[in-house]
């Protein structure tokens, strides 16, 4: 249950950027990548999203090993 918590907020992490970056608009697809280096950037610095990012990371890597 908790390996699909993280993958849960994740996605909703990068959903806008999804979202952003999919439409039509130049101004749209410009707030996405803003926004998708604002979380890559800004909140990576803090403890608990160097934390998050770490066990993503670790996470996404087991599943790769599975393969």
């Amino acid at each position: 249950m908790k390996r699909i918590m993280l993958h849960l907020e994740a996605l909703l992490i990068v959903a806008p950027f999804l979202l952003l970056v999919l439409s039509d608009s130049l101004a749209l697809n410009t707030f996405g990548v803003v926004y998708l280096v604002y979380i890559v950037c800004f909140v990576s610095q803090s403890p608990v999203g160097r934390r998050f990012f770490r066990s993503y990371y670790h996470e996404l890597l087991r599943i790769d090993n599975m393969m």
